[in-house]
């Protein structure tokens, strides 16, 4: 399965969600690797994430060949018969992600990517599921709820946040946090001195950077909390839930 869409839209929070909702059809465990395709530095390499993916799967380090290739056959080999649930989350083209994906029709992989990947879904046959961002009336939704009743000037400025955030899940939900962290005061108050922080799509991305930090710290503590931070593996008898 390819789950696409720009940046923002909720492609990994899909996945992940849907990861935890069957990973119990999955009993020889579940594979997660962040491929950094589109976050700043290195990407990670096939040859990385399957050194990673072999010593989660128990295989000792000395057997596990230097050369991409020997490990993808390895990996291929490992994995045959087995059945196991994979995360590729932020994928940047189908060379990266091809080596990762067990030929074994008994295990799922689930790829996320700001591209299409439609070469490798025709290839694989490949079920996709392509994101949009919220439509006006949704995005303005998030932030209020329901918006019958609103006054007309809130509901105004609900939606000249809602198109300054793109309609994006992601950095709408920012600003929803940023309007709650600001205690008491109307919801006209608050979203007046939001819309001032958000007057370009640069002044956006710097106003909710320390937010987004710390979202994705709080992803790496509790990745920390497993086997390791790209990879998990159930421990043998380990009951796991959704």
């Amino acid at each position: 399965m390819i789950v696409s869409g720009m940046g923002g839209v909720g492609k990994t929070s899909l996945a992940v969600h849907w990861f935890h909702a069957i990973a119990d059809r999955f009993p020889d465990g579940q594979l997660y690797a962040n491929l950094r395709g589109f976050s700043d530095g290195p990407d990670a390499t096939a040859s990385q994430v399957l050194e990673q993916f072999l010593r989660a799967l128990d295989v000792p380090v000395d057997k596990i060949p230097d050369e991409e290739d020997g490990r993808a056959a390895l990996f291929r080999s490992v994995t045959h018969g087995r059945s196991l649930l994979l995360l590729l989350d932020n994928a940047l083209d189908a060379r990266q992600v091809r080596p990762l994906i067990p030929s074994a029709g008994t295990s799922l992989t689930v790829i996320t990517s700001r591209n299409r990947l439609a070469g490798l879904a025709v290839q694989l046959g490949a079920l996709r599921i392509a994101l949009e961002p919220f439509d006006g009336r949704v995005a303005v939704e998030t932030l209020v709820g329901d918006r019958d009743g609103l006054p007309e000037n809130e509901l105004l400025l609900a939606d000249d946040i809602a198109r300054k955030c793109g309609c994006l899940p992601l950095t709408l939900r920012l600003a929803l946090e940023r309007l709650a962290s600001r205690g008491i005061g109307s919801f006209g108050d608050h979203a007046t001195a939001i819309i001032g922080e958000l007057q370009d799509a640069r002044a956006a991305l710097d106003t909710f950077a320390s937010s987004l930090r710390g979202a994705v710290t709080c992803c790496r503590r509790r990745r920390r909390a497993n086997r390791s931070p790209r990879t998990r593996r159930p421990s043998p008898g380990a009951t796991r839930r959704g």
